[in-house]
């Protein structure tokens, strides 16, 4: 039904040690790759939904955090409100790597950042047959639960959002 050609992906746990990023993307690949099947559809109705492409985006590449991905934080999406802001961000993938057996092209993923406490929570993300988050919607990731601490990767995205806020942060 897909025609997506699938890794034998296992179940990701996060880890600070590991890049967020790419653990987020293993693990909506291991959803893309099963489908919605056995009851998935019915838990996914429960998270929060995935990020819609803001009409009037406002992109502005980030600094590579990992070769064949570029990310973006789209700044049309900046929300500033006390200590926290949020963000919509989108990574998209080299072509290489969907030859090599990446399903989708494409994520979109919205973050929440605590700018006092230096930690973030992921409120949703979805991945995306085509690059820049378009085409069709392949899956919606369940939503890692909890703050975490603001890793390396999500350093640059946690500087533009919280630099819009009044945190005491400038950019």
């Amino acid at each position: 039904m897909w025609g997506l050609a699938c890794m034998g992906i296992a179940h990701a746990h996060e880890r600070e040690t590991m890049g967020y990023r790419v653990v987020l993307a293993v693990m909506a690949g291991g959803l893309a790759c099963s489908g919605l099947a056995g009851g998935a559809r019915a838990a996914l109705a429960q998270e929060p939904a995935s990020p819609a492409p803001h009409v009037a985006a406002n992109l502005q590449k980030l600094p590579p955090y990992q070769n064949k991905v570029n990310e973006y934080i789209d700044l049309a999406s900046v929300q500033a409100r006390g200590t926290h802001s949020s963000a919509t961000f989108i990574q998209d993938f080299d072509e290489d790597m969907i030859r090599h057996g990446l399903p989708f092209a494409s994520v979109r993923f919205s973050v929440v950042y605590n700018c006092a406490a230096d930690t973030y929570r992921t409120m949703a993300y979805s991945t995306w047959s085509g690059h820049m988050g378009t085409g069709h919607r392949i899956a919606d990731g369940p939503v890692p639960r909890g703050e975490m601490t603001v890793d390396p990767s999500l350093r640059d995205g946690r500087r533009i959002a919280c630099g819009k806020g009044a945190h005491g942060e400038g950019e």
